[in-house]
C-alpha cells in the first residue's frame, strides 16, 4: 500500500473549499483479479477485473458557518438518494 504525505493539500467539494476542516483523507482501490490462463501456457496469466473504491474523511464539523451546514446536509440528501458529488482534492 502506498502512502503519501504532503501538507499543501486542499479538498473541495461542490465548488466549496473544506480545506480548513479537514484532518485526513483516505482513498482506498481495489480491483479484482481473473484468472486468463489457457491450455499450453507456462505459468498463470491475469488481468485485472472490476474496481471499486472507497473515500473516507474526517473533518472537524462547523456549525457556525451557514455554508457548511447547509453542504453537509445537501452532502447527507445526496448520499441517502444515492446520486454523486464532484470532489476535487488539490495538490
Amino acid at each position: 500500500m502506498a502512502i503519501t504525505l504532503n501538507n499543501k493539500v486542499g479538498l473541495k467539494i461542490n465548488a466549496i473549499d473544506l480545506s480548513d476542516h479537514v484532518t485526513s483523507v483516505t482513498l482506498n482501490q481495489t480491483a479484482d483479479e481473473l484468472e486468463v490462463t489457457a491450455m499450453g501456457d507456462a505459468a498463470h496469466k491475469f488481468v485485472k477485473g472490476l474496481e471499486s473504491a472507497t473515500l473516507t474523511m474526517s473533518f472537524l464539523n462547523d456549525r457556525e458557518p451557514l455554508q457548511f451546514l447547509i453542504l453537509y446536509q445537501v452532502l447527507l440528501a445526496q448520499l441517502l438518494l444515492g446520486s454523486f458529488c464532484k470532489i476535487k482534492m488539490q495538490q
